[in-house]
């Protein structure tokens, strides 16, 4: 027998694959089945502090008194942005501006702040959970 044919050792590392594209109906359900059966994220961050954060950006001018579509809508597209910036210049969740009221007119190309979206509904379960989550964890 010649030497080196024994196991071959393996390298295990976490990657991430970045697509610029999502298919929710097909890779939510995975994502649920993985965690159910195998108890298994597919994707979470490491550590107990906010990384980042998927901002809405106009994708037209958009006038004061408009309301915000649903993703994938006509108003915005989201943009991932350091937890640290949006936290520094108050950038408004994407999930949270759905039905939202502009309070002023918007550039196209322009991140929507806080103080640019009247949010549909303050008590709104999701905008509570967000204010949770801005207390109990911090940016990286």
């Amino acid at each position: 027998m010649g030497r080196g044919r024994g196991k071959k050792k393996t390298k295990t590392s976490n990657r991430l694959f970045y697509t610029p594209y999502h298919y929710t109906s097909i890779q939510a359900p995975l994502s649920i089945a993985y965690a159910y059966l195998y108890h298994q994220a597919t994707i979470c961050p490491k550590g107990e502090k906010r990384v980042a954060d998927v901002i809405p950006i106009a994708k037209k001018d958009l006038a004061r008194g408009e309301v915000i579509d649903e993703i994938g809508g006509l108003c915005a597209a989201g943009r991932v942005e350091k937890a640290s910036i949006v936290k520094e210049k108050n950038f408004i969740p994407f999930a949270l501006v759905n039905g939202g009221r502009l309070k002023k007119d918007i550039e196209k190309g322009q991140p929507l702040t806080y103080e640019d979206v009247e949010l549909r509904d303050n008590e709104a379960l999701i905008v509570q959970l967000r204010h949770l989550q801005e207390n109990l964890f911090g940016v990286v």
